[in-house]
């Protein structure tokens, strides 16, 4: 007795088609939010808000490890030093290691601190203080290496980058003399 054996085939267009589908698929699915650069902002805040809710918002809900954005009644601002995140609700957060927000964090056209932290990596310079959440690192010239500032600083031994110039250049001692903290 013989068995009948179906086969099945399909033909290519409809392969492409199953293809095309899953790819597409995928890609739905990978997809995450981002929230708008600031100078995008108004234009989402106007096609996704109304005037009952006209404040736009795009923060990083902690719960669901990604980017939510919705829309409130209200502007809300965070003490400086912190941004906000959404934790069940809208909640308030220190800024990472590499920001700093030294003013009120408002939610409009921001979802991080507003500033990154300089990074004292110039010839000749190492970190002085790594600041905090309000504040930006300083950097100094390493004297142990025999570097000294361009142009003097406020402080002598330490500047602020995004306040002055912290330019470093090796300084030549004469014989038995070296660079200690205090006299370059």
């Amino acid at each position: 007795m013989k068995f009948a054996h179906c086969k099945y085939t399909i033909s290519l267009i409809t392969q492409i088609i199953i293809i095309f589908y899953f790819a597409c698929m995928h890609h739905v699915c990978a997809w995450q939010l981002t929230c708008p650069e600031s100078s995008q902002w108004n234009l989402r805040a106007r096609a996704f808000c109304n005037i009952t809710k006209p404040y736009y918002y795009c923060l990083y809900d902690a719960n669901l490890f990604h980017y939510k954005d919705f829309c409130r009644d209200k502007e809300d601002f965070h003490k400086p030093g912190n941004k906000y995140i959404i934790r069940g609700d809208i909640d308030g957060e220190p800024c990472k290691g590499n920001r700093y927000q030294p003013f009120k964090f408002k939610t409009e056209g921001y979802d991080k601190c507003i500033f990154k932290k300089s990074i004292c990596n110039e010839e000749g310079q190492i970190l002085q203080n790594s600041g905090n959440t309000t504040a930006d690192n300083s950097c100094r010239c390493d004297y142990t290496k025999g570097y000294s500032f361009v142009i003097e600083p406020t402080h002598k031994c330490f500047c602020h980058p995004t306040q002055e110039d912290c330019s470093c250049y090796m300084k030549k001692c004469r014989r038995n003399e070296f660079l200690n903290p205090s006299e370059y």
